[in-house]
């Protein structure tokens, strides 16, 4: 239809307003978390829709729980924050990984 108007027969129009930001994109992620088994490609999306890699802030909690981890716990960790729609999370987790 024309900027953020879209129309579905059954539902007359509706508005989706635009992005207040461009997503980084799932090519911009590390290449390792692309090639992982443990990401769908929704969950690749989650990860991307930031304009940025966020910055590395772990918390006390999150390196004690997680911070002897190896690589693979960490990635199955980070897809189970992912899978509960916590990005900032996964993120963290990934700093804490060294991913990123």
């Amino acid at each position: 239809m024309g900027k953020n108007w879209y129309s579905r027969a059954n539902q007359g129009l509706f508005e989706l307003p635009a992005p207040k930001f461009l997503p980084m994109g799932v090519d911009q992620l590390p290449k390792e978390i692309k090639k992982s088994s443990y990401f769908s490609g929704k969950m690749l999306a989650r990860l991307a829709y930031v304009e940025s890699i966020p910055i590395s802030n772990i918390s006390d909690i999150m390196k004690k729980k997680f911070g002897d981890a190896d690589k693979d716990v960490l990635l199955k960790e980070c897809a189970n924050f992912l899978q509960n729609n916590q990005i900032e999370e996964a993120w963290q987790i990934l700093h804490l990984s060294s991913i990123i």
